[in-house]
């Protein structure tokens, strides 16, 4: 049995390794090169924006091709796609699960200064200018994750009849593959791997639970309010319009607790089958 889970690990590990050393490798090669700053590069400004482009579109092609061939390959046995009835309700609470966690890390990070809360407006954005975003943070990014982190690594611990160890697993490495983009700078934001490592343990149990259907809409959801956020158009984040310290704690303790009630709720009632790969309750 150790022998077989030693065989997991390093699996899960490799697979893991070999599809983000070379995203780790770009990333911080180009930083410590200074992409930012053409002229340390010693190279003219046209040679600048076609590497400046190239170290962009990297992790995009990677998601695509990686994306595409692993649909290819697994065709329609990609494991566990939707458990059918009662999808309006499954749809909700993945959304409910999804904003809720975007908030959780919420007073780690609050300065606590009440009084400024914002006011709640929608800012134009031209549609145009973010097509490459939406389609990147949207589309490719929640499927392609979902099928690696949710499918290929998930799958072989479900397998084994090991699925909170395989939420747990695949939900660290998920919060490692974002280091790179944790911080402009490039420094590291425990609190922001920590907000990784919690919405991948969401997005496990919604696949684990309803289907990786699900945990891709919660995905798309949950990166959908991270970009209205990131771009200015609305802040969506709840507590920022909490003005009393009172009510932003008991909205806290209540988020939370909501979180938890649902999880377990949906974890207590799940019971997976692995020589077929679905879920009896």
């Amino acid at each position: 049995m150790k022998n077989i889970f030693q065989r997991l690990f390093i699996r899960v590990i490799g697979l893991f390794l070999i599809l983000y050393i070379p995203m780790y490798v770009i990333t911080f090669s180009a930083y410590f090169l200074g992409v930012n700053d053409y002229n340390k590069l010693n190279i003219n400004y046209d040679s600048y924006l076609l590497l400046l482009n190239i170290l962009t579109w990297f992790p995009f092609v990677i998601f695509t091709v990686f994306t595409l061939m692993y649909i290819s390959i697994r065709n329609n046995k990609i494991a566990f796609v939707i458990r059918k009835g009662g999808e309006v309700k499954k749809v909700i609470i993945s959304f409910v699960l999804a904003y809720f966690i975007l908030s959780i890390m919420d007073p780690f990070y609050h300065n606590f200064n009440l009084e400024d809360a914002p006011i709640f407006k929608f800012n134009s954005i031209s549609f145009e200018d973010i097509f490459l975003d939406l389609l990147l943070v949207l589309i490719i990014a929640p499927i392609f994750e979902e099928l690696f982190f949710r499918d290929l690594l998930l799958v072989p611990f479900l397998k084994k009849n090991q699925m909170l160890l395989g939420a747990f697993v695949t939900s660290m490495l998920y919060s490692v593959s974002h280091f790179y983009v944790t911080n402009d700078n490039y420094d590291l934001d425990y609190l922001s791997l920590m907000n990784y490592f919690l919405i991948g343990i969401i997005f496990s149990i919604l696949r684990i639970k309803y289907g990786i259907l699900f945990a891709f809409l919660a995905h798309f959801f949950y990166n959908s309010l991270l970009l209205l956020d990131n771009l200015g158009v609305v802040d969506l984040h709840l507590f920022h319009y909490i003005v009393n310290h009172q009510v932003y704690w008991l909205t806290y303790i209540i988020c939370v607790s909501l979180v938890l009630f649902i999880c377990v709720k949906l974890l207590s009632s799940v019971k997976f089958d692995a020589r077929n790969l679905s879920t009896k309750k």
